[in-house]
């Protein structure tokens, strides 16, 4: 089953509908295709959609099927948690964005891991001074 960002509606929840003979006139509504949620999910099986709950909300990118190298959860983390000993009064976000401050959405974890990794390095020297 794949989550899907409402193609209806295009994740707002809602769509526009225009008043014949009027160039700007018009009213809201919700979205027939996903109730509201701005999120459908696509059950490949069946070929059915359904609406997701109203408390969930799934972005998934670019596709939950295809799943990048597993190991590297362990790698990222175990490198996260390494600086992180040496920082203990930082805060997770204030070290990783300290560390890494070009971090969005989109960057791949093996240029944070690299990120990281120099990151260790440069600090080893304070830890022998």
């Amino acid at each position: 089953m794949a989550i899907m960002t409402c193609p209806r509606c295009g994740g707002c929840g809602a769509i526009w509908n225009s008043q014949e003979g009027t160039a700007c006139a018009g009213y809201s509504s919700t979205c027939p295709s996903c109730g509201g949620k701005g999120y459908v999910t696509d059950d490949q099986c069946y070929g059915t959609s359904s609406i997701l709950d109203s408390d969930t909300k799934y972005t998934f990118w670019p596709n939950p099927i295809i799943t990048r190298e597993p190991e590297r959860i362990g790698r990222v983390l175990s490198i996260i948690s390494e600086v992180w000993h040496r920082f203990p009064d930082w805060r997770l976000s204030q070290l990783l964005i300290s560390i890494a401050p070009f971090l969005d959405f989109y960057t791949e974890d093996t240029v944070l891991e690299e990120r990281l990794n120099k990151f260790c390095e440069d600090t080893a020297v304070l830890d022998k001074k």
